[in-house]
């Protein structure tokens, strides 16, 4: 694997870690009120940008495996 390749999927799997801990930062924020009878602003806003980070989280998933079947076919290495 060359340089290029093995430093793009370090950054990009630093990102779905940054990802990552953001959806579960906001996934305890969601936890901590009150359920959705009543929406509030604060919890429409968390909702909205948990659905975007999750969004972001799969589509950033989905370039990483294509990236590796690229790169590694046979999976012999990644």
């Amino acid at each position: 694997m060359d340089q290029q390749t093995y430093d793009a999927l370090c950054d990009l799997h630093a990102c779905v870690l940054v990802l990552d801990h953001e959806r579960r930062r906001l996934s305890c924020r969601l936890a901590l009120l009150p359920r959705p009878d009543a929406i509030s602003l604060e919890r429409a806003d968390l909702e909205r940008r948990y659905a975007e980070v999750t969004e972001e989280l799969a589509a950033l998933e989905a370039t990483i495996t294509r990236l590796r079947v690229s790169v590694d076919p046979e999976s012999k290495f990644l």
